[in-house]
């Protein structure tokens, strides 16, 4: 679970986030959305521990303890390119070698980059390269996933392969997820809650009625939401 309360981070002259409450459940996939600026990576790097905040908590637990493993997942990969796929995916790993090669294996198998275990960055595509830096959060079994802007490096047939990839992920484990995008068509695929950022604020929460459907990018009311979520974000800004 996430659990954000009164959070605020002042930037001097302007404010990255004010008083943003925002409570993600257990399992839930939570998207945030907003024009560049509005506060929605700030949100996202306070989550992750990288910002120190001027006001405010922030908890962020499992459905057992108060001792959840985050994961971070960003838009770039960073990937050490003297180091094969499975050993930039290892790193941080404790254990034998052969035991941690498996591991590794198994999730790169999952990643559909079974037959790029042992190559190097130099050797794979774009999107390729996003699906090891998937692969080097997830090795590690974390219970939150943030991800900022996980699909906007690719170009529009490997985003939707590596969503595709996302939801696959989501359904064999179930973790509290926070992605934050521009993308709306994004948004709505994935998540169960879109909230509408603007100025530091969250300024709208939407209920996604078309959550996880796996023909929705066929379906005219998938297109029809994604016009909705858009003049909600036009409505959001009006109201600021």
């Amino acid at each position: 679970m996430i659990k954000v309360s009164n959070l605020s981070i002042d930037y001097g002259n302007q404010n990255g986030i004010l008083d943003i409450n925002l409570t993600i459940p257990y399992g839930q996939i939570c998207s945030v959305i907003g024009h560049s600026g509005c506060g929605k990576s700030t949100l996202l790097n306070a989550l992750a521990g990288l910002m120190v905040f001027d006001k405010g908590q922030i908890q962020i637990s499992n459905a057992e303890d108060d001792k959840a493993r985050l994961g971070l997942i960003q838009q770039s990969d960073a990937l050490f390119p003297w180091l094969s796929v499975w050993e930039n995916v290892a790193i941080g790993l404790t254990g034998s070698k052969d035991e941690i090669l498996e591991r590794c294996i198994i999730l790169l198998k999952d990643l559909g980059l079974a037959n790029y275990v042992h190559a190097y960055p130099y050797q794979l595509s774009i999107g390729q390269k996003q699906r090891v830096n998937i692969a080097r959060t997830l090795v590690v079994d974390p219970d939150v996933l943030l991800m900022d802007e996980p699909t906007a490096s690719l170009d529009a047939f490997s985003k939707e392969s590596l969503q595709d990839l996302l939801l696959n992920l989501h359904q064999k484990k179930k973790r509290t997820t926070l992605i934050v995008t521009h993308n709306i068509e994004e948004a709505l695929f994935l998540s169960d809650v879109i909230l509408i950022m603007d100025k530091g604020r969250i300024v709208m929460s939407y209920d996604n009625p078309l959550v996880h459907s796996r023909s929705l990018r066929d379906d005219k009311m998938f297109y029809n939401q994604v016009k909705l979520v858009r003049d909600m974000m036009k409505i959001g800004e009006s109201n600021e």
